[in-house]
């Protein structure tokens, strides 16, 4: 995922008791202010990210709070951890961040002694054990969406640069600029190459309302591919045959120098998106996420139980889409996800 820099930043957040701009914090030098340093915020302190960091890892041991007023700040570093109480809070869900914000995962060797290198996420030595000590809090509230993903609901032609919709765009939140995928409905035959693939392309223009053919979707470039959608008629019966339409814009974006290896884990573990160890979890959930071109799979479930995997989208996620690693996790809600491969190489 590849995220544009904001040109303004605009608002000022006041400060609460306590609260720490890390612009000062940065000013006054020390580990923190290098883009090699072992950058730690200590318990009971609390920054409030207000300009780019730019550090060789960061651990959070208080709480890192990022400032929802300004767009276009990035926070680069090897790993990014909260440990022990720690606190990581980009957005929340009375006041999300719905300005662009980067999370820059850096390859530069830095290694968490027990999550390893290259990680965004939490880890708490004895969460699947049931420990009573405190657990690490990470939170990112992008942009809401009411839906991440529709299906088509009438075939869209060749060189189409309208779709119409089973949802209406508006109501789902979509905007104009956003991208989005379209999956292929065309098979493939081994040896000859595909008649069709899934395809990205940019939201031109988004009307609220439809009609009985569907909710009309204004889209650069036009499509290359006749997809299919609403009911086909295969074999003399008529079945439901639709083109997956996902959204993979976001206005929270974790990417780094090999954005296939990042990942976003609770609990120390592999994969691009996943909960490690967590034990019985209820109040864990990846809600919303789209995962784009991760060299292995999509999300994973590992020891943990009662978590909430829903409304998430995958792009070309190599290997898995979802995935319970041991098979006994039990109780866990993976709801209403979407798993797209433009092409059977691709994945």
């Amino acid at each position: 995922l590849a995220a544009s820099r904001a040109l303004s930043r605009t608002g000022a957040r006041r400060l609460a008791n306590g609260e720490q701009l890390w612009s000062a914090v940065r000013a006054s030098g020390g580990p923190c202010g290098s883009a090699s340093g072992i950058c730690t915020i200590p318990v009971g302190e609390t920054w409030v990210l207000d300009s780019d960091m730019d550090v060789g890892a960061l651990l959070v041991e208080g709480t890192l709070l990022w400032d929802t007023s300004i767009g276009g700040i990035t926070l680069a570093a090897g790993f990014v951890v909260a440990e022990g109480a720690g606190r990581i809070s980009i957005g929340s869900p009375e006041a999300p961040m719905e300005r662009m914000a980067t999370v820059y995962i850096k390859a530069n060797g830095a290694s968490h002694p027990y999550v390893g290198e290259r990680v965004f996420g939490g880890y708490s030595a004895g969460a699947d054990e049931g420990a009573s000590t405190a657990l690490p809090t990470v939170q990112v509230h992008g942009r809401p969406l009411q839906r991440t993903w529709s299906l088509l609901a009438a075939t869209a032609p060749a060189a189409a640069s309208t779709l119409f919709l089973a949802h209406d765009p508006a109501a789902m939140g979509w905007r104009v600029g956003d991208r989005i995928g379209i999956a292929a409905t065309t098979g493939v035959q081994p040896g000859l190459p595909p008649r069709s693939e899934g395809t990205t392309h940019t939201i031109t223009s988004v009307v609220g309302g439809g009609g009985t053919s569907g909710y009309p979707l204004g889209i650069f470039p036009p499509l290359r591919w006749a997809a299919a959608g609403g009911s086909q008629t295969v074999e003399g019966f008529t079945v439901g045959i639709s083109a997956e339409v996902v959204n993979l814009a976001r206005s929270v974006v974790l990417t780094g120098d090999d954005f296939s290896r990042v990942s976003a884990a609770a609990g120390g573990g592999v994969g691009p998106a996943g909960l490690h160890h967590m034990a019985d979890c209820p109040g864990c959930a990846f809600v919303g996420n789209a995962i784009e071109d991760s060299a292995q799979g999509g999300i994973t479930i590992h020891q943990t139980h009662r978590a909430l995997v829903r409304h998430n989208v995958m792009w070309n996620t190599r290997g898995n889409g979802i995935y319970t690693e041991d098979g006994n996790e039990m109780g866990n809600q993976i709801i209403e996800n979407v798993v797209v491969c433009s092409t059977a190489q691709e994945c």
